[in-house]
């Protein structure tokens, strides 16, 4: 109860987006159903709409259709081997990149692209990598804002950030030590995405 209620109300507070949130088997529901509209719709502690955040049913079809019909969020593509090593990224540091440092070349910079969402692209002259992420208003890309500026301060990496159209937010890595790319971007990338993908703001 405790966690279905607290799920309920961030979708009900818009602090996440709206998720199925289906409670199978009408029997044992039943008493959950009546406190809500007894309880809670009787004394206005909701609104009637607020019913429509879950649904009760028996119904495997139904059940399979609901979530087939959920919007796709941003995150990284279903891929048991691009997964494992965005892992691996994500559990690696930044490390100081010295002027000495080779850059990466464009063969080892588009396998190391291949390990973060496909949305990422290189840049034609290997120097870079970017990814816009569109929010759902200019407040939530703000939080964004914060969120990665708290990665790059801890990994020492710094991402360029470019917000546009109050909503877009334009994320360009580079070592600009070495004047290209260097792992230090695909970690930073990799970080990105993992904390980005558990935002409920994104659009």
């Amino acid at each position: 109860m405790d966690e279905l209620f607290e799920i309920l109300t961030l979708v009900q507070t818009h602090k996440i987006q709206k998720v199925p949130i289906i409670l199978v088997g009408k029997d044992y529901w039943s008493v959950f159903n009546t406190f809500i509209k007894e309880e809670l719709l009787s004394r206005a502690t909701i609104d009637e709409e607020d019913q429509a955040l879950y649904t009760i049913t028996d119904d495997e079809e139904a059940i399979v259709e609901m979530i087939r019909q959920a919007p796709i969020r941003n995150g990284i593509r279903f891929d048991k081997k691009v997964e494992s090593e965005l892992t691996t990224f994500t559990d690696k540091k930044c490390v100081p990149c010295e002027g000495g440092t080779v850059p990466l070349t464009a063969e080892d910079a588009g396998s190391m692209l291949k390990t973060i969402d496909h949305d990422w692209q290189l840049s034609t002259d290997i120097k870079s990598i970017s990814k816009t992420f569109e929010f759902e208003n200019f407040e939530t890309t703000i939080e964004a804002v914060n969120d990665i500026g708290s990665i790059a301060e801890e990994e020492g990496h710094h991402p360029d950030l470019n917000i546009h159209d109050y909503k877009k937010l334009t994320i360009t890595l580079s070592t600009h030590a070495i004047g290209g790319l260097s792992q230090n971007d695909f970690i930073l990338a990799a970080k990105i995405e993992e904390a980005l993908k558990q935002s409920k703001d994104i659009a």
